[in-house]
Parts: C-alpha cells; structure tokens; sequence
C-alpha cells in the first residue's frame, strides 16, 4: 500500500470559499456517489462491510461514541478513495488516509458532539413531555415538541459533519474550519442538503430491512455522495 505522490492542485485551505449550486444537486450527488460505487465496488464494499461489522459489536455505554469516530474515519477514506479514484490511482485503505491527524481529531470531536446531542436530546425529551403532561396541554404535544427539538438537532449535527471529513482529507482544511464550511455550506443550499438528507435516511432504512445487508452498499454510496459534495460547495 503506497501512498498518493500526485501533485495536489486544490486551492489552499485559507483561501477556500463556499459556493451556492442548484437546487436539484443533491440528486446528481447521490447519482454521483452510486456511479463511485460501482467504479470502485470491491474496496468500497470491504470498507463498508467492516464498518458494519465494527459497529455492531461496538454495543454497550461507549459503542455510539467510538463509532460515530470509525464512521468519520470512513467517511475520510472513502472521500479520498473517490478523489484518487478520478485520478487514476489505485491504492487500499485510503492510501494512508487513516493515518492523518486531522482526520482522527476530527472524529473525536464529532463523537464529543454526538455525545452531547444525545444529553440534549434527552433534556428535551423530559422538558418536552412535562409540558405535554400539564393540566389542559393538548394529547402528545410533549411528544410533539420532543421530536421537533429532535429532528432539529440531528439536521444541525449531520449538516456539521457530513462534508467535514471529505474536506479535511481532500481540501487540507482544518478540524475547526471544515466543520464551519460544512455547516455553512449546507445552510447556503438547504434544498441540495435536504434531498441528501431526506433520501439518505430512506435509502439507510430501506437497506437496513435485509439483516442491514443493503448497508453494504448504502453507507459508500452516501460516502461518495459527500465527498463529491463538498468537492461543489466548497471550492
């Protein structure tokens, strides 16, 4: 396994910018991300296959945050395999892409925030149904408020690391700096975002009802989808 000698050509980190793309992109991207899939299908789907099995055996109090770590990992390796991949290269595990510091500081604090959504959540969850439980409050409007805050934590989580570990492998960006062109960058396209986000979790659900078999090639297609993504917005 040899690591990628190719001249990068990509902008420095200090001068990337974020740009605004059509509304309808998120379809291309997902398009884009299944055609990566089935240009590179063997390494993806091994890559794939081992993030399944790791996190399935990653049950128990500390499992969500090491593999929210391994996802971002993955997503990082993925991104730089379809990066490579329109250059021509062959290479395994990302060339080395596990290795980059960045990378690894990066999924540390994106598993520190999954942990932290989850206390929220939580708050939420106990604030939402007292409310709902109180003399004359309408059936279920805990509830109601509980999956509202829900839903708007998760969008903000996901809208924050999606793109970020393509950006720190395939861009140089910083930790700090590719979390904010994330976040940033999904909030300047929220139609593209949404499609990625909407059709992501159907395509996650969908795959998951043949004993998770369909994650196999759900989770690099996604992967891919991100990375090429990022490779748009953010430039």
């Amino acid at each position: 396994m040899q690591a990628s000698h190719t001249l990068n050509t990509d902008p420095a980190p200090d001068a990337l910018s974020i740009h605004r793309v059509p509304a309808g992109r998120g379809l291309a991207w997902l398009a884009s991300g299944w055609a990566d899939f089935r240009r590179n299908m063997a390494p993806l789907a091994v890559l794939g296959i081992t993030l399944l099995l790791v996190s399935w055996l990653l049950v128990g109090s500390k499992g969500g945050f090491i593999s929210v770590i391994i996802s971002i990992i993955y997503l990082g390796v993925a991104a730089a395999y379809c990066r490579m991949g329109d250059r021509g290269e062959v290479f395994l595990a990302g060339s080395g892409t596990w290795r980059n510091p960045a990378l690894w500081a990066l999924a540390v604090v994106a598993g520190m925030a999954s942990v932290a959504m989850v206390g929220v959540v939580a708050l939420a969850a106990v604030a939402g149904f007292s409310t709902g439980v109180r003399p004359g409050a309408p059936v279920g409007l805990g509830w109601f408020y509980f999956f509202g805050a829900a839903q708007v934590l998760i969008t903000l989580l996901v809208s924050t690391i999606w793109m970020a570990p393509a950006l720190v492998v395939n861009k140089g960006a910083g930790v700090v700096q590719a979390l904010r062109l994330s976040v940033v960058g999904s909030l300047r396209n929220p139609l593209a975002f949404l499609t990625v986000l909407v059709l992501g979790f159907v395509l996650v659900v969908v795959a998951s009802i043949p004993l998770g078999l369909g994650l196999v090639v759900a989770l690099p297609m996604l992967a891919c989808a991100a990375a090429r993504a990022a490779d748009e917005i953010v430039a």
